[in-house]
């Protein structure tokens, strides 16, 4: 039995039906991509999780090597839209496989090599409580306005960080929606929004140490300006790149 249909045989045997209603609207076809000719080095290979700082494009242009010799290309990937942490990446099949268009990579579990990406397991069907990015998909803002294309985003750390709209960058922090379409809220000014360092707090005369979890608010920002801490403060922020800093 082949890789992918090990895969999917925990999932077919219970739910025929479903795969009648997938067959019904015949997948676009997909080529499988050829092998490089180069000795694949395993050693090599790292946990996508592993990988501090991703564009989704290069990750894109990567294959997916299963252990049946093909090669899958990738479409996009499932995030969860409270936090923006990466869940998996979307696998395109095209005619390999004739039960389903899209296999969903885990992407914690996932290794990557200098030229493909190496599963560790697969699944037919979109988890729950995920949202779709895919490049080329139209930006909106939540009021309507038409921003252009989704060009490319940032993942730092397994969260998605930053989406590159055609020539300018927004924060991954204001999505409202993904799908069919992506819709963002707007910005808000800096640094409003933006997560507390993992240790703030401010010493008050004559009082115990307040500290503040989250994310930055009005509040937040005033109650440091009070304390005569607003600068020290916001230079501490992920933006400055030091988030361990006591007030």
């Amino acid at each position: 039995m082949s890789f992918l249909s090990t895969q999917l045989s925990r999932f077919t045997s219970s739910d025929s039906s479903a795969e009648d209603s997938r067959k019904q609207s015949a997948p676009p076809t997909v080529p499988v991509l050829k092998r490089p000719t180069e000795r694949d080095d395993s050693s090599s290979d790292i946990l996508l999780s592993d990988i501090p700082i991703l564009k989704l494009s290069r990750l894109l242009r990567k294959p997916v090597a299963t252990p049946d010799g093909a090669l899958l290309p990738l479409g996009g990937v499932t995030f969860s839209l409270s936090g923006g942490k990466i869940r998996h990446l979307i696998v395109r099949c095209g005619t390999f496989n004739e039960d389903v268009s899209e296999l969903y990579l885990p992407f914690s579990s996932a290794s990557l090599s200098a030229w493909r990406i190496m599963p560790e397991s697969l699944r037919p069907r979109s988890p729950k409580g995920t949202n779709r990015l895919i490049p080329g998909k139209p930006v909106y803002s939540v009021g309507g306005t038409y921003y252009g294309k989704l060009t490319d985003a940032l993942i730092k750390n397994g969260v998605l960080t930053l989406l590159y709209v055609d020539s300018k960058a927004y924060s991954a922090a204001n999505l409202y929606a993904a799908g069919d379409a992506i819709l963002l809220r707007p910005a808000q000014a800096y640094p409003l929004g933006q997560p507390m360092p993992r240790e703030s707090s401010v010493s008050a005369e004559n009082a115990r140490a307040i500290r503040f979890r989250g994310n930055v608010t009005r509040s937040a920002l005033k109650y440091f300006l009070r304390e005569g801490k607003l600068i020290r403060f916001t230079t501490s922020l992920p933006l400055f790149q030091n988030d361990d800093v006591r007030f």
